[in-house]
């Protein structure tokens, strides 16, 4: 897939969050709002010492955002 490189002087604090949302969606592009793992959950299993939960969660929430599949 071919990328374009643009440089825009955009302040995307002025951009709704909705909007880019959507922009993204309609590209293609995975929406880390809607994953199932949360960091949280992430955080409290390495934190807990359980860090095979935590790298299963880990593999989990990248699959989910980047809509790409591990090992």
């Amino acid at each position: 897939m071919p990328y374009v490189t643009v440089d825009v002087d955009v302040d995307l604090r002025q951009i709704d969050r909705d909007d880019l949302i959507k922009e993204l969606e309609s590209r293609g592009m995975p929406s880390m709002f809607g994953v199932e793992v949360s960091v949280a959950q992430i955080f409290e299993a390495f934190y807990l010492g359980n860090e095979a939960a935590g790298v299963d969660l880990t593999k989990q929430w990248l699959q989910q955002t980047t809509g790409r599949v591990l090992p």
